[in-house]
């Protein structure tokens, strides 16, 4: 095993808004008070919190892959982290009663409990399973606080939440998120005896969730991306592109967006409309300088597809022009990797392509922000569709014929 060392302050998560959010709850409890934490991690947060407070934190502390990326060569992936997490307690001169288990095999036997700390799950299920071991113990007063709960990526937990909200299991406090902050509040609800009904599964079309109305965000915070989400759930495609354009460009949320897509895609009525939105997705919270364009795209049908869209912000004819199927179809036939390369070349220029054959080239060189593409031979059979791909080898249909694209994309 790596040998484990000891690091001050010890590797985090939580953004400093987290743990000035976590100071000023404790801030608020008499001394003594019973908070419990699930999922501690390497204590970055257990450390603010045992300061004024009896804490209990419940972990497998179980090194696993996904922490060893985060943190690499710390201790070896299946050793346990918990010498590592007593250390950095000791460091800062403070102590918690360690619960070593699964947290649906937690039992809670001793007095009311004054906060609740949930740092690590972050599905519905393990939420869950937390709320489920310590909510009946919380005081009327308590206070819960869920970190992933104002993280856009996790939507299916926040429509967890506002069905809890519904069951009046829970209920939000008034509360102002920063920038940065993923905490959300939340206090015990008058029924709390139904938090083993409510499902923590999400099953089929949804009335979007809106937590983003019930706190405070501030107007950089990324949350405000649900805003965009929760119009997606119900196909308002200009809502949600309207509340997108107000939004900074922010690398971390078009990274969400990949996961948020996959759960939209199971439950839209309309793909075509998720696709546009997706593509205007990808294009603010990636978007390049100008001086750094033109992008390369051809590594995926998906880079294609953004290559096309932003090489060609300037050119007028982007919208009518720009047709997925057809752009993911000559990436998958290998037409893209020639252009691309040349791309520099050709970026905001009129391309004459002699001896193009069936001019599927053409379209990579529109990928690349070319002007226009006029393909010449003498051998094209316009109207026929068979054409050789690159990829496979062989000459098979590509949905289009010369004359159809030609149609198709003006340019």
């Amino acid at each position: 095993m790596t040998e484990l060392v000891a690091t001050t302050p010890p590797p985090s998560m939580a953004t400093q808004a987290d743990v000035d959010c976590v100071r000023k709850a404790v801030s608020g409890l008499a001394q003594g008070s019973v908070v419990v934490e699930f999922g501690p991690w390497l204590g970055a947060l257990s450390v603010e919190l045992a300061k004024n407070v009896d804490l209990h934190v419940v972990d497998v502390f179980k090194w696993t892959q996904d922490h060893n990326k985060k943190v690499p060569n710390l201790i070896d992936p299946g050793d346990s982290f918990r010498p590592l997490f007593e250390r950095t307690m000791a460091d800062h001169d403070v102590s918690a009663t360690i619960h070593s288990t699964e947290f649906e095999t937690f039992s809670w036997g001793g007095d009311p409990i004054d906060m609740i700390v949930i740092d690590g799950p972050k599905n519905p299920l393990k939420v869950k399973q937390c709320l489920q071991r310590c909510l009946p113990h919380l005081k009327s007063d308590g206070l819960i606080l869920l970190k992933p709960g104002l993280n856009p990526q996790y939507y299916d937990l926040c429509l967890y939440l506002e069905r809890l909200v519904d069951h009046g299991v829970i209920r939000i406090p008034d509360q102002t998120a920063v920038k940065a902050c993923t905490f959300i509040q939340l206090k015990p609800g008058p029924n709390v005896a139904e938090l083993a009904v409510v499902s923590a599964a999400h099953r089929g079309q949804s009335n979007a969730f809106s937590l983003h109305d019930t706190v405070a965000l501030a107007p950089d915070h990324s949350f405000q991306f649900s805003k965009v989400v929760a119009a997606a759930v119900l196909a308002n495609w200009d809502v949600a592109l309207g509340h997108l354009s107000m939004m900074s460009p922010n690398s971390k949320l078009a990274e969400a967006w990949e996961k948020i897509e996959v759960f939209l895609a199971k439950t839209t009525t309309d793909p075509a409309g998720l696709q546009k939105l997706s593509e205007m997705v990808d294009i603010q919270h990636r978007k390049t300088p100008s001086d750094e364009l033109p992008v390369p795209y051809h590594e995926s049908a998906k880079q294609a597809l953004r290559g096309f869209w932003v090489n060609n912000a300037r050119n007028d004819w982007r919208a009518s022009s720009y047709h997925p199927d057809v752009i993911s179809r000559a990436y998958a036939f290998g037409y893209m990797s020639w252009p691309s390369k040349i791309r520099r070349y050709t970026f905001g220029r009129d391309i004459l392509d002699v001896g193009c054959g069936p001019g599927l080239h053409g379209i990579g060189y529109l990928a690349a922000g070319a002007k226009s593409y006029l393909g010449l031979d003498p051998i094209l059979q316009p109207d026929r569709d068979r054409v050789k791909n690159l990829k496979a080898g062989g000459k098979e249909a590509f949905g289009w014929t010369p004359n159809q694209l030609s149609q198709k994309i003006p340019p």
